[in-house]
Formats: C-alpha cells, sequence, structure tokens
C-alpha cells in the first residue's frame, strides 16, 4: 500500500461542480421515491423513531448531550445527527413550510446529509481515472448497491445512517495516505460524525484515520521531508482538524462533569456488567459475510454454535475482497507512475481494514448477530465495488473513451434508476398518521406516562413525543429513562411543582393504535373533564376494573391488560379520577397488597398534592385516610399519590446500588362521603 510521492503524477482536481451535481442527483431520485410519504399529510414518530424525535426536541433548544438510545442501557456518544436534524426541522418546516410535520422534515435533512456524503466519496473516486465514463458507473453502483441494502439514504434510523459517513471516511483516509493534507480535517469530521453516532465506531473509525496519517507521513519521509517540516505543512489542517474535534468532544466533555450520574459512567458499567454472551469468531465472521450477499436477516446464525469458518457467505466475502485487490494491483503496476491508480490500490486497502475491524467488532457484540449492528459494512461493499469498477475502467484503456460511452453510461443510469425496487424506509413503519385532533394545544402541563409493559412502549414514546413537542414536561418510571431521556426521569420535586397541571397518561388503547396506524391523543387513558365520575362509592372497587374501563388512570403500576410486570422501583403511584364534589369530609380507602417486602411500611397518602396522612400497610384492612372536603373540592379531578415513606426500613437496592422504597401492590380503591 506504500506509495513513492515524488514519482507519481497529481490526479483530475475534486470538482464541487461534479459534487454538487451528484448530489443533486441521488437526492432527486431518494426524494421522487418517497414523495408521497415526505409530502404528505402530518405524521408522528413511535418506537426508536419517536425515541430520537425527544433528542431533537432538545437538540432544537441546544441542550442535547447524548446521542440515541442503546438497548443495553445507555447512551451513545454524540448528538450530531440529532442537532443536524433539528436544523433540517426549522428549515424545511418552521421557516420553508415544504413538509407538513418535523419528522418529514427529518427524513429530508437525512436524504441531504446521506447523498452529499455519498456524492463526495463518488465525486473524490471519479478523479482517479480521467475518464468521464467512470462517474456515471459509479452511480449506477451506488443506485444498485445502496438500494439492495436497504436504502439508508432515506431512512433516519440511527444504525442507518452510519453508512454515508463511513463510506466518505474510507475514500477520505485513502486520499490522505496518498499525500493529499487536504483530506485530513475531512477524515477526522466523519471520525467524529461516526464516533458520536456508535459507542463502538471509535474501534472502526480511528485505526484507519491513524494508518492513513502514519502512510502520509512516511511518504512525506520518502521525500526527505524532517519531522518539523511535515509538522509545518500541516499545520493548517491540523488546526481545522482540532477545532472539529473540539466542537465534537464538548457535548461529551460537559457530560462527564456531571459525573457519576454521566453516560461515560453508564457505558463503564455496561463494560464492567459484561452485557451477555459474545459470538464465536466463525459466528462473528459469518455475520459480516452475511451483509456481502446483502441477508438481511443473520441473526439466524446465533443459534449456529458450531457453523463453520468456510461458508458460502464467507467465501463470496473473501471472493469479493481478493478480487478488488487483484484488480486494484494490476491497475497500479501498469500504471506506476498514476496516483490515481495507487489511490484506487489504497483504498481497497482500507477496506480490506475495515472488514477485519467489522469482524474483530461482530465478535465483541453480545446478543444476536443482528443486520442493524454492522449496517455501516454495506458502505465498505460499495467503496470495494466502485474502485472496482474505476479500476476496470482504467484497464479497457482507449475502449471507453470519446463520447459515445458515457452517453451510453447516462442512459444506463437512467435505466437503472427505473428499474430498481423501491425499498420501503424506516419511517414508514414506525411513524403514523397524526389525525387533526392531536393538533389541539397541550402546554404547560405534566405528562405522568404509565410506561409498564415492553410491548407498549413504542405507542408511548409517541405520546411523548407529542406532549413534550406540545410544550409541555412529561415524566416516565425511572428505569425507562434510558429510552425516554434522562431528565424525563420520575422525580417527585418536579411533579408537586407542577401543582394541580398533572396529568396521567396510560397506554389505553395502544393495540388499536399500533394496528390502525395512526396516532391521537385520544387513543390513550387519560382523566379530563368530560371522564365519567368514577364510582367509587360502597365496597373497594377493583383498580384493574376502573383502568381498564379508563374511569381512573395509574402512574407507578404495570398495565392491567398486559402480563403482571415488576413493579416499580420508584414505590410511589399516582392515582387519578374524576370526582364529584364533597359537602362534608370523604373517607378514602386503598387496598395495598401486603408483601414480603411492603408489609408493615408506612405509607404516606396526598391527595391533590397535600399531605393527608401516613398509614402502615397491613396483612388485613386497607390504607384508609379522611379527607376534608375543602381539599377534596380543591380539583374536579382527583389526584392521590401513595409513597413509602423516607424512614422505611429495610429499602431495596437496584441494580446500580441505590436505594429504592419497596413496590406497592395497589388492587382497589373506595370512597365514602361523609
Amino acid at each position: 500500500m506504500g506509495i513513492d510521492t515524488m514519482t507519481i503524477q497529481h490526479p483530475s482536481r475534486f470538482s464541487w461542480g461534479i459534487f454538487a451535481f451528484v448530489t443533486a442527483l441521488i437526492a432527486a431520485f431518494v426524494i421522487t421515491q418517497h414523495a408521497t410519504f415526505l409530502f404528505g399529510p402530518p405524521i408522528m414518530e413511535v418506537g426508536d423513531i419517536g425515541a430520537n424525535a425527544l433528542n431533537i426536541i432538545d437538540a432544537r433548544s441546544f441542550s442535547d448531550l447524548y446521542g440515541n438510545y442503546s438497548r443495553w442501557g445507555f447512551n451513545h456518544p454524540g448528538p450530531f445527527f440529532f442537532y443536524w436534524y433539528a436544523g433540517g426541522q426549522w428549515l424545511f418546516h418552521d421557516v420553508a413550510h415544504l413538509v407538513a410535520s418535523a419528522h418529514q422534515a427529518d427524513i429530508l435533512a437525512g436524504i441531504l446529509l446521506q447523498s452529499g456524503l455519498i456524492a463526495g466519496a463518488i465525486s473524490l473516486l471519479a478523479t482517479t481515472t480521467r475518464r468521464a465514463v467512470v462517474l456515471p458507473l459509479l452511480i449506477i453502483v451506488a443506485t444498485i448497491v445502496l438500494t439492495y441494502a436497504g436504502n439508508a439514504i432515506a431512512s433516519v434510523w440511527m444504525p442507518h445512517v452510519l453508512l454515508g459517513p463511513y463510506i466518505l471516511l474510507l475514500v477520505a483516509c485513502s486520499f490522505l495516505a496518498c499525500g493529499r493534507l487536504n483530506m485530513l480535517p475531512l477524515s477526522v469530521l466523519m471520525v467524529c460524525i461516526l464516533c458520536h453516532g456508535h459507542v463502538a465506531q471509535p474501534l472502526m473509525s480511528i485505526p484507519p484515520l491513524l494508518v492513513a496519517v502514519a502512510f502520509y507521513a512516511q511518504a512525506c519521509r520518502r521525500e526527505g521531508s524532517s519531522p518539523s517540516a511535515i509538522l509545518r505543512k500541516a499545520i493548517k489542517p491540523l488546526l481545522v482538524s482540532l477545532l472539529i474535534m473540539a466542537i465534537f468532544l464538548l457535548p461529551i466533555v460537559i457530560d462527564l462533569g456531571r459525573c457519576p450520574d454521566c453516560n461515560a459512567a453508564r457505558i463503564l458499567d455496561y463494560v464492567k456488567r459484561g452485557g451477555g454472551e459474545r459470538p464465536s469468531w466463525a459466528q462473528a465472521i459469518n455475520a459480516i459475510a452475511s451483509l456481502f450477499i446483502f441477508d438481511h436477516h443473520p441473526e439466524g446464525i446465533s443459534g449456529l454454535p458450531h457453523i463453520g469458518l468456510l461458508t458460502r457467505r464467507v467465501l463470496a466475502m473473501v471472493l469479493a475482497c481478493i478480487g478488488a485487490f487483484a484488480i486494484t494491483t494490476i491497475v497500479a503496476r501498469r500504471h506506476p507512475g498514476d496516483r490515481g491508480a495507487q489511490a484506487l490500490r489504497m483504498t481497497v486497502g482500507f477496506c480490506l481494514l475495515a472488514v477485519a475491524l467489522s469482524c474483530v467488532w461482530s465478535s465483541r457484540i453480545t446478543g444476536q448477530l443482528f443486520e442493524f449492528n454492522s449496517y455501516f459494512v454495506y458502505g465498505i461493499i460499495f467503496v470495494m465495488a466502485a474502485t472496482t469498477v474505476s479500476a476496470l475502467a482504467m484497464l479497457t484503456g482507449p475502449v471507453l473513451t470519446g463520447p459515445l460511452p458515457p452517453s451510453l453510461a447516462w442512459l444506463m443510469v437512467i435505466v437503472v434508476a427505473t428499474l430498481m425496487p423501491r425499498e420501503p424506509i424506516n419511517s414508514e413503519s414506525n411513524a403514523f398518521d397524526q389525525t387533526p385532533s392531536t393538533q389541539l394545544p397541550y402546554t404547560g402541563r405534566m405528562a405522568l406516562i404509565n410506561q409498564s409493559a415492553v410491548e407498549n412502549w413504542p405507542a408511548t414514546v409517541a405520546l411523548a413525543t407529542w406532549a413534550y413537542r406540545s410544550g409541555s414536561e412529561f415524566q416516565v418510571p425511572s428505569q425507562w429513562a434510558y429510552v425516554f431521556g434522562y431528565r424525563h426521569a420520575f422525580n417527585e420535586h418536579a411533579i408537586r411543582a407542577a401543582g394541580d397541571r398533572v396529568d396521567v397518561w396510560e397506554v389505553g388503547s395502544a393495540g388499536n393504535i399500533m394496528a390502525t396506524r395512526r396516532f391521537s391523543s385520544t387513543m390513550y387513558c387519560h382523566i379530563t373533564a368530560t371522564t365519567p365520575i368514577a364510582e367509587l362509592e360502597g365496597a373497594i372497587k377493583s383498580l384493574a376494573a376502573l383502568r381498564k374501563d379508563c374511569t381512573l388512570a395509574a402512574f407507578g403500576l404495570p398495565d392491567p391488560v398486559s402480563s403482571p410486570q415488576p413493579a416499580y422501583v420508584d414505590g410511589t403511584v399516582y392515582l387519578q379520577f374524576r370526582s364529584r364534589s364533597a359537602q362534608n369530609a370523604v373517607v378514602l380507602q386503598v387496598e395495598v397488597a401486603s408483601t414480603p417486602h411492603a408489609k408493615d411500611v408506612p405509607v404516606t397518602v396526598k391527595v391533590n398534592g397535600q399531605d393527608v396522612g401516613i398509614q402502615a400497610v397491613e396483612q388485613h384492612g386497607p390504607v384508609s385516610v379522611r379527607i376534608p372536603a375543602t381539599l377534596w373540592n380543591r380539583s374536579q379531578i382527583t389526584t392521590v399519590e401513595l409513597s413509602p415513606t423516607d424512614d422505611a426500613s429495610r429499602p431495596e437496592r437496584d441494580a446500580t446500588g441505590s436505594t429504592s422504597h419497596p413496590p406497592l401492590d395497589i388492587r382497589g380503591i373506595g370512597l365514602t362521603y361523609e
């Protein structure tokens, strides 16, 4: 891979015009494919896309410090993509009004970002051959490879968005290694973007950058440059690179100041825990090799402990790597003084390094070997295919010169683009129609979102996005904060500060939300002034029945229609229902089931934000408190808070070692009007 910069010719210059043209061409193709979705009625994010939307909302106020959540309980290192999408929302939705909702603006901004990064790589590779036919051929390769890779260009799902940066990183590092010092800031920028996007990307992106710098320094030394001369020559690109690094490190440094309650501590905690069983080398290599044959479901490999190392998929990967290296090596030897030919061989060398690093990364994955774990490998495949096509064009000599071959190649671009299947984007299954009722304001409130059952979280995150985007705060149980955002973890002080502006929300008809593919806040259980008055007089009523009928909403208890879930470590439970006014005092009775951990634990009861007594959970008999009429009539919607007192004995400890109160298992509630 080494070269002598004194004996090689300068390649064709990079053209900003070609870059702009290719960017527009890719973006136009993708936008046209998804125009109905992009420019259709407003949509609401659910699932992973909804969780990311919460970060984008924070980015719009310059308060987001984290990347997207990891299923292992931490966040990926940085928020670059969220700030990019926040800018897209401002431009395309708020200012230009090109799209009807914020998420459609996210997709449009993502298309432009990915198109620009891929176009940058194509434009650089096009400078290596001095043949006009190569540019349309590279666009054809991009159309085929990236379409069958799963249409990541139009996706804002975080595993997908690493594709464009990784493509440009490999090409930029290759040109840097060939003596193009102006590629240093670009390479550093791609490394920073990738490291913000995924916690494992330092392994995948920093080694190529270091190797590129080493090759550049080696070439300069062969020219006879001293280390001080090399440094003087590199001072400008180096300063720009350091500035880029400082900008990307800023949110990470700010968060480190919050330690031990910081993302770095959570990542280290995951590393210490081990995270689970890792695959064998044979499984890891087969998982990466499966992407070379566009197998979008490699998770089956996780269940094959005795899989062979030399399978058909591994053979396909090996042959692709050998073929690309052999063809570019032949070209480099036939054109020993051509810097473009040397750059092609160098690019394949970086692809091979990236494949090796990918296999190392795959061997460190905990859990199943899903496609999204290594989606950036499709970028390696594209760069390898593009360099091979460019090298083959150089081998043809005069055959592909003249005006006819480029004309035919551009005609092929049109044909291929027409024949390519329309691959659905991730957002089409993670964003639902937003009904007109959701346009009603929900501002200045505190939404307590009762996220409990795992299967309900895609629907509840849509509710959280709607509330937060409407200008209201929300809270979820603490163990869900890594998905919904740590600032939204259960906080009793913030709830108390909200006063009577607190609303308890439950999933309600989550099944209908997911089945009908539409979002409306009316599909959730939420007590309002129009909710029927809860019939609670007489004998204690089943809490599960009241919640199922949505005459009562609860925060801090499992979903009554789902399978039983472990009670929350927060301990505190909120009940909210509509009640009739009282002439005299009201006796509230709450049946709290006795458990080994909760028995005889003092429980503080608050009604409409005011303490009304402390009772002990006994084996028989409900918790019972008397509430003055003035307090009861304070609000048409009654809010009851039950929480173990601070002096409760034997506090539990959660997985992190912090103390928490014993969970409360509430079965029923009743009222007596005196």
